[in-house]
């Protein structure tokens, strides 16, 4: 029951253009090209990202190898 609660609570703070943001990110690989596309500056685009890592309490800027 506590995983579904938590599943909710997550569901709830994830907005859709999060969610948007996020899909776009890893089709182009590239938060500064995503943030051109969307006319967002690459500061506020990278702060979302920032934001929805706090949410997920994971990092998702891991570099390539």
């Amino acid at each position: 029951m506590l995983r579904r609660v938590s599943d909710v609570v997550l569901i709830n703070r994830l907005k859709l253009r999060y969610l948007q943001f996020l899909i776009q990110i890893d089709e182009e690989r590239s938060i500064s090209a995503v943030a051109a596309m969307t006319d967002v500056s690459q500061p506020a685009a990278t702060k979302l990202l920032r934001e929805v890592e706090g949410i997920l309490d994971k990092n998702l800027r891991a570099k390539p190898p």
